[in-house]
Formats: C-alpha cells, structure tokens, sequence
C-alpha cells in the first residue's frame, strides 16, 4: 500500500528531476507518492513499509542491501527505478506486490472470483442469475449482475443459458479492464496487482466511475501517484440513481483491502 507524504497539498513544486519526480521548491526534496527522496545524500527521508507488519519491508536476507529501508533501490539506480517511493521492483517481488506497467496487468482469477460473489451475493453467490430480474436500481439484470440491453431482446423473467452469462462476464471484465488501462496510462501510473483487482471491480460494479466526470477525485489522486487518496475514493455505496444500496458500502471495504494487497 502507497500514500502520500502529510502536507504534500500545501508545497510548491518545481520542475522535474530524479526520475521524472518533482522537487520541492522549499524542502528540496524528491517527491514519490509515498515519501520523499533528498538527492543530495541519495537517501529516502523516511524508511520502506508495507500494507501487512512486517519486521523488515521487502527484505531478502541473502542481499544485505535490502535491509538498508532508507537506500535507493538497493543502492543500485543505475539498473533500477523506484517509481512511487516503496515500489518491490526486485526480482524476488511476488506478482501481489510488485508495481507493474498497467499494460501488462489482467485481473487474477481471485478478482475475477470476487466480482462474480459481489454481483451475485444477494440472490445465489457465485452463480450466475440465469432469470432476467430487476436490480436495486429497477434495471432488468442477469447472468453476473450484468444490465440487460435492448439489444439482448430479453424482458423481465426471461430465462439465459449458462453459456451467455459466461460471454457478458468475460466482455463486462475486460470493458472494466480497458477503462482502468486507460486511466492509469494517461498519467503513467503503475499499479500491483491488488490495486489493478480492486480498480477493475469498481468499473465493473459502477460505470463509467474511470473518468473524471464520475470520479473526479479518484482520477485526481490517480494523477499525482496518491495511492492512499486513490484508496479513499474506492468507495461508493449509491446505485445509478443515487439511492444508497445496502450490498455497495461492504463491497467498498472489501474494494479497499484488495487494494492494500489483501484478500478479504
């Protein structure tokens, strides 16, 4: 888990430097997301930490360079980035921890597993509802609490196979997972793959929630690597119109945890 130094709101940055980060003008410091960096000594003015306790973040204990928590990539910036301030880019990073480019990114098969329990919990969990019903919102739902369109010529009580159930999920997931590609590369942020999971879920179980019109301050935290802000604004607990739903603010906690790297 990542979040940005206290009073960062409050500086005056000037142009880019190490790395492409961005200097403030007072302090003249690094800032990363997470912490900042004084160039003039090459050290991190705060030690590495993790989203679970752990006696030492990221170490490896056959590297003893990996203990140092206040070192530059293990004092190797040569060959290697740090691009947000605790980011695992060592080769001995699990596939839960380490912040990758978003292109390379799908949702695990534990997201994928959890959108389908989340969209299906008030009726049949994990099974798909292969008879059209209305939802919180009085829209005709299926399948993994996919909208019925006019276009799938189906009406209230109408039954689906299996089959299609299957197809709108596979198509919903991967329409989720453009719109958080899509996000995240415009301000070319990396994400792990807890964080990509939980981004997924929230396109998937509200559209169009990846664009600034909808979510103005999650693509604002998005935009300056705030990934503490961005975790705040994973929650949202009213249906398309606007009427609170019961099932959302649960699923926005779990949203959360996912993000943090955990499992719920």
């Amino acid at each position: 888990m990542r979040s940005s130094a206290d009073g960062v709101g409050s500086r005056t940055f000037v142009e880019n430097r190490f790395t492409g980060k961005e200097r403030d003008a007072e302090s003249g410091n690094d800032f990363f997301g997470a912490r900042y960096y004084n160039s003039a000594t090459g050290r991190w003015l705060s030690p590495d930490w993790s989203a679970k306790v752990q006696p030492v973040p990221y170490a490896k204990l056959d590297n003893p360079q990996s203990l140092n928590l206040y070192s530059y990539v293990l004092n190797n910036p040569m060959s290697k980035i740090d691009p947000d301030g605790h980011c695992d880019s060592s080769a001995g990073a699990t596939a839960r921890t380490k912040c990758q480019a978003v292109k390379n990114l799908k949702t695990s098969d534990y997201g994928r597993g959890h959108i389908q329990s989340e969209e299906t919990r008030a009726r049949q969990p994990g099974k798909p509802d292969l008879t059209v019903y209305p939802d919180g919102a009085n829209l005709p739902t299926a399948g993994y609490g996919h909208q019925v369109m006019k276009s799938d010529n189906l009406k209230m009580g109408d039954k689906i196979k299996p089959e299609r159930a299957e197809a709108w999920f596979n198509a919903n997931v991967a329409a989720a997972e453009k719109d958080v590609t899509a996000a995240a590369s415009k301000t070319n942020t990396q994400l792990s793959q807890g964080e990509y999971d939980a981004l997924v879920d929230l396109a998937y179980n509200a559209a169009g929630s990846m664009t600034p019109v909808k979510s103005p301050k999650l693509m604002d935290a998005m935009g300056k690597s705030d990934y503490n802000g961005m975790s705040e604004q994973l929650r949202y607990t009213k249906d398309v119109n606007g009427n609170t739903e019961g099932g959302l603010g649960p699923r926005s906690d779990q949203r959360k945890q996912i993000f943090k790297g955990e499992e719920p």
